[in-house]
C-alpha cells in the first residue's frame, strides 16, 4: 500500500509541475508582460491543493478578486487549456471565451492556439 501511495503522489506532483508550467506559458501569451503560476498554500504541499498566483511586471497580486473581469477570464482559460495540454483531444469547441476581452487579448488568444495547440482543432 505505502508504494501504491509514493506512486501516487510522484505522479500527481509530476502532473501539476507539467500544468504549471503550461499554465504560466499560456497566461503570458495571452497576456504579455504577466506571469501565473499554481502553488500550494504557505506551509502546504501540492498534496493539499493549489492557489492560482497571477503578478504583473513581477509584483504578484493577493487575490484573483484585484484582477479585472478580462483577467479573470484569462486566468480561467489559461488553466482549463494547460490541463488540457496534460491530457490533450484532438478537437475542443471554446465558445465565447473572448467575450469579456478586448480585440488584442482576441488575437493573442489565437496565437496561443497556434503556438501551443498545433496538433488539435
Amino acid at each position: 500500500m505505502h508504494e501504491l501511495d509514493e506512486k501516487k503522489r510522484k505522479t500527481l506532483i509530476q502532473a501539476c509541475d507539467q500544468v504549471n508550467r503550461s499554465f504560466g506559458s499560456i497566461f503570458s501569451t495571452l497576456l504579455p508582460g504577466a506571469q501565473a503560476k499554481l502553488k500550494p498554500p504557505d506551509g502546504r504541499t501540492v498534496l493539499d491543493g493549489l492557489e492560482v498566483r497571477v503578478g504583473f511586471n513581477h509584483t504578484w497580486k493577493e487575490s484573483l478578486g484585484e484582477l479585472s473581469g478580462g483577467q479573470r477570464s484569462l486566468v480561467a482559460l489559461s488553466l482549463v487549456l494547460a490541463m488540457l495540454l496534460f491530457k490533450p483531444a484532438p478537437l475542443y469547441i471554446l465558445d465565447e471565451v473572448d467575450a469579456a476581452l478586448d480585440l488584442s487579448h482576441t488575437q493573442n488568444i489565437g496565437i496561443m492556439l497556434r503556438e501551443h495547440f498545433r496538433h488539435s482543432q
